[in-house]
């Protein structure tokens, strides 16, 4: 019964793009959505029996608190930035609440979940090859939106099929397969440069030859090469040394489709309020604010994660967000040698790079996948009690006698 109730909860807050755009169904999951994150904060606050709160999901909620007041202030578009506060905060708070009752739920009810989703935007490629809805900025659309944020789903899928193959939980090998079948065939469809090179990187850091080097490839040389990308790539414009990538094989041009132009107006407007930021803006507002020619993309978020949240909520929090970003680094280095902490230190390093030229609005389980990094130490340890019982006793055993 409660892995139940956990599925329903994910599917309610993973309220799939499509249905978006279908006001009936929409209506109800935001019924739902309000209504389930209710639940969960009195239950998160007043009755669940673990005192110590993890930093991640604290830090969540204050990240959304802020960004709701700067809106409200700023006469934006409020209705949009509570959507977004009640999906991150509730899932945040979900995902906190199942790694501490039943973590094994993340490798079997989450990911059939996910693959699930997957599937059904399998069949509405297959069926609406040209699109399945348009909207007013993108024609072709299919069940979980636009071609780049698909990734949204695709990725977490991807590191949660590699993880129950890390684990040697039952069926992991067929379930990897499927997974990796879905996340091709859109890639391949879609032809998006950022969508490749996010489950290209994905595939070739988690072969062992990487993931079980921990001495180099770990969070904080993740998170240190990733501050060194913003800065060489978004900056400093340093594209020219990336040449045969984006030019030779993604067949893109330097200016990374028009997002070089988004970067310089975004970085005008930081420049005159870059304590506070603006908040979040309705699309119409924002595409006007930019006045980017019309052969460039209309600029509707600044293309950058780091950029995007300085925009909307200045040097605080980007301070905020950053130190989210810490705890992630702080609880998966603690851990490295864990088989959760190494395929979500991947994932969230290939997550950031893909954030360099894109904000995935609707990262739904980007917050949660930190928050498992935070807390990647008793989600191990719950994972093989469960599934490798003589390997944790005789851990256990090792303990003891150093002891």
């Amino acid at each position: 019964m409660r892995d139940i109730l956990f599925f329903l909860a994910y599917m309610i807050f993973m309220e799939p793009r499509y249905f978006f755009y279908v006001s009936s169904i929409d209506h109800v999951f935001r019924l739902m959505m309000y209504f389930t994150l209710m639940v969960l904060l009195i239950f998160y606050l007043f009755f669940w029996k673990y005192p110590k709160r993890a930093k991640v999901t604290i830090f969540v909620i204050l990240y959304h608190i802020y960004l709701v007041g700067v809106t409200i202030s700023k006469g934006g578009a409020v209705s949009d930035i509570r959507v977004d506060a009640v999906i991150f905060v509730g899932l945040t708070i979900l995902t906190e609440v199942v790694a501490n009752e039943n973590p094994s739920f993340f490798f079997h009810g989450l990911l059939y979940l996910l693959i699930g989703y997957l599937f059904l935007n399998f069949l509405s490629i297959v069926f609406f090859p040209k699109g399945l809805y348009s909207t007013q900025y993108f024609s072709t659309n299919y069940f979980l939106g636009y071609d780049n944020q698909n990734v949204n789903i695709m990725l977490p899928a991807l590191v949660l099929a590699v993880g129950r193959k890390k684990y040697n939980i039952r069926f992991s090998k067929i379930l990897l397969c499927i997974t990796l079948f879905l996340d091709l065939f859109a890639v391949l469809t879609f032809r998006s440069g950022a969508s490749m090179v996010v489950i290209a990187l994905m595939l070739l850091l988690s072969l062992p030859m990487f993931s079980n080097k921990t001495k180099f490839f770990n969070s904080t040389n993740y998170f240190i090469l990733n501050m060194v990308m913003f800065f060489g790539i978004v900056v400093f414009r340093m594209q020219e040394l990336f040449r045969f990538l984006i030019v030779d094989i993604l067949g893109k041009d330097l200016t990374l489709t028009g997002r070089t132009y988004i970067w310089d107006r975004a970085w005008y407007f930081i420049k005159k309020n870059p304590i506070f930021g603006y908040g979040v803006e309705s699309y119409i507002y924002r595409g006007a604010k930019m006045n980017l020619p019309a052969v460039y993309p209309a600029g509707l978020h600044a293309h950058d994660r780091y950029i995007e949240t300085l925009y909307r909520g200045g040097v605080i929090l980007l301070v905020v967000y950053i130190f989210i970003l810490l705890f992630f680094v702080i609880g998966s280095s603690k851990n490295k040698e864990s088989e959760i902490a190494k395929v979500l230190t991947v994932g969230i390093f290939v997550y950031l790079t893909g954030m360099l030229t894109e904000f995935y609005k609707y990262s739904y389980l980007f917050f949660p996948m930190l928050l498992m990094g935070e807390l990647s130490g008793q989600i191990d340890i719950g994972l093989r009690q469960k599934h490798h019982v003589l390997d944790y006793l005789l851990s256990k055993l090792k303990i003891r006698s150093a002891h």
